[in-house]
């Protein structure tokens, strides 16, 4: 039986927020059996730069989907040690993206990107006019962009680290949702004990003095009293006297 994946269950809000974290957290998990868990999480970050000297596009092969590489003429599929008959191009977008936290690496391919670019690669080649290592300006466009990314981590970012992550599904933000969202976690921090000690009133230390204090005047009609320091009467040093 097929494992459903949650992070495609429920509204879209539910995955939009689908265990969302940061970029400086997403970077920081390692685990030594990945098959054990689900690693698939979301943030929210800025494409910031594409990575222009990795080829956007490849070649796959119809039989096996892998990358076919070019030999004089032909293109040759080494998964399946042919020259294929059917070949499609497909995308693979490198982008470098960053949040308040960090940047990292991630790798956008063929069924997302063309949902997002809303154009085939077919298409985009026969644009370059045979010049397909030109990235084309709807793809250059991407930059600046703030995306919410799901990732799902494979072997290599969890147990060699490796910071270039496989984006399998993007969203554009509502806003209206990140600022609750944010306004959430901010209460779910202010809920801490250590808030507690930061916010704690000062209280009058052990051996501080009491200071004195009386009442002078007092406006009944207003209902206010002043308090003024009571005045400390010099000591008699004689013997005393007797009220007549």
């Amino acid at each position: 039986m097929m494992e459903i994946d949650k992070s495609t269950q429920g509204t879209l809000e539910d995955q939009m927020f689908y265990r969302r974290i940061t970029l400086k957290e997403l970077t920081g998990i390692r685990h030594d059996n990945p098959t054990d868990e689900d690693f698939v999480f979301t943030t929210i970050a800025t494409i910031y730069r594409l990575q222009e000297n990795i080829q956007w596009w490849y070649m796959s092969c119809d039989v096996c989907n892998k990358i076919a590489t070019k030999e004089s003429h032909n293109y040759y599929c080494k998964n399946c040690d042919t020259y294929p008959e059917g070949l499609t191009p497909r995308y693979r977008i490198r982008l470098q993206i960053s949040d308040r936290t960090a940047t990292t690496s991630c790798t956008l391919f063929d069924e997302e990107a063309e949902r997002m670019i809303n154009t085939s690669v077919s298409f985009l080649l026969d644009s370059l006019d045979g010049k397909p290592e030109e990235v084309p300006k709807i793809i250059q466009e991407l930059c600046g962009q703030r995306l919410i990314f799901r990732f799902k981590l494979n072997n290599k970012n969890l147990t060699l680290g490796m910071q270039n992550y496989a984006v399998k599904k993007i969203f554009v933000p509502d806003e209206k949702l990140e600022k609750r969202d944010l306004e959430d976690k901010a209460e779910e921090d202010l809920m801490d004990d250590e808030v507690d000690n930061m916010l704690k009133r000062e209280t009058k230390k052990p051996n501080e003095p009491v200071k004195k204090v009386q009442i002078s005047k007092c406006e009944l009609s207003k209902n206010i009293c002043e308090l003024v320091p009571v005045k400390e009467e010099p000591e008699d040093k004689g013997n005393g006297s007797t009220v007549h």
